[in-house]
């Protein structure tokens, strides 16, 4: 929140309008050969982790993660619990 508000708004409203206009993928997510780790905060509501579960189901070697009490910078918001999610998912390659 703090990072929010520190932010200038022009950039903020480019950023939530670049959200708004991305494209949909989700026809090319059975595209991807690789193991494929798809995580989200669990408090996210542009990519809640029900539209998470269902990229990671499309995708062959697909895995969801959820980052419990976090949103949508659940790097920043929980990155304890997000390094231990991205690191236990590099080790099973």
């Amino acid at each position: 929140r703090e990072w929010a508000l520190e932010a200038p708004l022009v950039g903020l409203i480019g950023a939530l309008d670049a959200i708004d206009r991305r494209p949909d993928v989700q026809h090319d997510l059975a595209k991807i050969d690789l193991p494929t780790l798809v995580l989200t905060g669990e408090l996210n509501d542009l990519v809640p982790p029900a539209m998470a579960e269902a990229a990671a189901a499309a995708i062959p070697y697909g895995e969801a993660a959820v980052i419990a009490g976090a949103g949508w910078f659940s790097h920043l918001e929980s990155p304890g619990p997000f390094n231990e999610t991205v690191l236990s998912f590099l080790q099973t390659l």
